[in-house]
């Protein structure tokens, strides 16, 4: 639940200096489809003719941007880091989606 003012606070600096906090979008977690579409109005709102996208939310969320930026490769730049696992994190399997890509992909 408060990963969006973790992500926010924690990259602060940037949004400080792009002026970007008027600009935050939210997608559904879980949801890849829905950070596709998420990114293709930003893109839409901006008249973006470069965008860059870093997948710091959930895997479903990564997946969303991975697709948008195969599928917008004229405009999108993907920009990841590599963090530092930290201590205590959850293990096993969770909650399991399945997501049918292949239909998404062949509608483009």
């Amino acid at each position: 639940m408060e990963f969006p003012a973790v992500a926010v606070a924690c990259n602060q600096s940037y949004l400080d200096e792009v002026n970007g906090y008027g600009q935050l979008r939210y997608a559904r977690s879980s949801c890849p489809f829905d950070v596709y579409s998420t990114l293709a109005q930003i893109t839409r709102d901006l008249d973006a003719d470069h965008l860059q996208v870093a997948p710091l939310g959930t895997k479903p969320q990564a997946l969303g941007a991975f697709l948008f930026a195969l599928r917008r490769e004229d405009i999108a730049e993907i920009v990841y880091d590599h963090p530092i696992r930290r201590a205590n994190r959850t293990e096993g399997i969770g909650t399991t989606h399945l997501y049918n890509v292949s239909d998404f992909v062949d509608a483009w």
